[in-house]
């Protein structure tokens, strides 16, 4: 942590661990939203994926920038308005 201070606050390329957990839920399709999906399948509409971020207190208001966050992280890909496809990680 000293380092980044010292770098101007440079960020690495770590993935937090909120972004892991939210992502392993999803995988393991953990939770009343999602447990009638099958885990093969990798394309989730958003408004499901909405639901399940505000079950598991993501705040409303950031559900997108959230997503945003783990597609820059390698771990969703947003198709389209609707759709998500889960990459495994």
């Amino acid at each position: 942590m000293l380092g980044n201070l010292t770098k101007n606050l440079e960020l690495d390329n770590r993935i937090p661990c909120i972004h892991k957990y939210i992502h392993g839920k999803i995988i393991s399709r953990d939770g009343k939203v999602l447990k009638d999906l099958a885990k093969e399948e990798t394309k989730i509409q958003k408004d499901k994926i909405e639901k399940f971020l505000f079950i598991n207190m993501i705040p409303k208001g950031l559900h997108n920038i959230f997503l945003k966050e783990m597609e820059s992280y390698g771990l969703i890909k947003i198709q389209d308005k609707r759709t998500i496809e889960i990459l495994n990680k």
